[in-house]
């Protein structure tokens, strides 16, 4: 996902058109997400399908001030139903703003809200604010794969001339590894031992292609807990995000690839990459973590989400690879970043 600010180009009070050109230069028809992708004589990108689709385009007007993003992340330890709340505030304007922040948080079917407060902050100008505070709430019911609870946390702000809100859903859930009496290391959904039952979701939709309809995405869900799964593997392509949501409702764990990545490791070059912006793997190579970081940003709010993957068996591990789990685990620290998926040893 990406966003550009078009309001230099909007004529207010006046009809306005947005055009939007897909170009596929390349790609594979099948499973494969390698090689990377040659883009003339000059350059190389991260591979993907060769065809394409949009999917959901949103426009949002904002005034100067204003939500920018809200994560909602759980914190150890399991059941102990601590949440962090991350909340990023855009000030566009030249001058500090004093604002009220309020948030509170209510069951996704309806009721009354189990969390309410506000606090005071001060903006500064022309700048992204980073507004963290730590809650715990002790009436939530936790969401796992049999019980999938659910929750809005819904923000606003307030100053002179300023007032947005933002909502997002969340889930109160722990996912971890920890050693048994035994010093063996198992999965733990909170506290108590999964086994992670899970199948590949290819990304490919019959009929659209590369994204589902509602039906398609809800049935993806209800079929692998039909047949015994609590977990579903978004494998070399990035997850859809209609699947994540009625795994969210449904209750269905999510591991989730980026795609793309065989076809950047394969140009072995990013231990070198970032003093040769000349050089034709340069886009492919910071382009990823790009991909990556929108994915994690996009995708953290999902309670199903619980394991990031960065590549399917592709024993690399170089300075590429560091500054994607690093910016990852800056970015999200709650849930597992894995280097492969396995299949190659080192």
């Amino acid at each position: 996902p990406y966003s550009v600010d078009i309001t230099s180009l909007v004529k207010a009070g006046a009809k306005n058109r947005i055009a939007i050109r897909i170009t596929n230069p390349d790609g594979q028809r099948g499973w494969n997400d390698a090689p990377a992708t040659e883009w003339g004589s000059k350059y190389k990108l991260i591979p993907g399908h060769d065809f394409g689709a949009l999917g959901n385009v949103s426009v949002t007007a904002t005034g100067n001030c204003y939500i920018d993003d809200v994560f909602v992340k759980n914190l150890l330890p399991a059941n102990g139903r601590n949440i962090e709340l991350q909340i990023a505030l855009k000030n566009k304007e030249f001058q500090n703003k004093n604002l009220k922040i309020e948030a509170e948080i209510i069951p996704y079917k309806g009721g009354s809200a189990i969390f309410k407060n506000s606090w005071d902050v001060v903006v500064a100008k022309d700048t992204l604010t980073h507004f963290n505070k730590q809650i715990q709430v002790p009436e939530a019911k936790l969401w796992d794969t049999e019980n999938p609870n659910l929750y809005y946390c819904r923000v606003k702000i307030a100053g002179t001339g300023i007032s947005d809100d933002y909502q997002v859903r969340f889930g109160f859930r722990v996912f971890e590894v920890k050693a048994n009496a035994e010093g063996q290391h198992n999965f733990y959904l909170n506290g108590n031992r999964v086994r992670i039952r899970t199948s590949i979701d290819w990304g490919f939709y019959w009929q659209t292609g590369f994204y589902p309809t509602d039906e398609q995405a809800r049935k993806n869900v209800e079929n692998a807990k039909r047949i015994g799964h609590n977990c579903l593997s978004f494998h070399r392509r990035i997850g859809e995000p209609l699947v994540m949501k009625y795994a969210d409702e449904l209750g269905l764990m999510i591991y989730e690839e980026p795609g793309g990545m065989p076809g950047v490791d394969d140009l072995r070059a990013s231990s070198w990459i970032a003093d040769a912006p000349y050089d034709k793997a340069s886009p492919a190579a910071f382009t990823m973590p790009e991909k990556f970081s929108r994915m994690v940003k996009r995708d953290r709010n999902h309670p199903s989400v619980v394991i990031w993957n960065l590549v399917n068996e592709q024993c690399t591990y170089d300075n590429l690879h560091k500054k994607i789990i690093d910016e990852t685990w800056r970015a999200d620290n709650s849930r597992f970043v894995v280097n492969q998926s396995g299949g190659q040893y080192g």
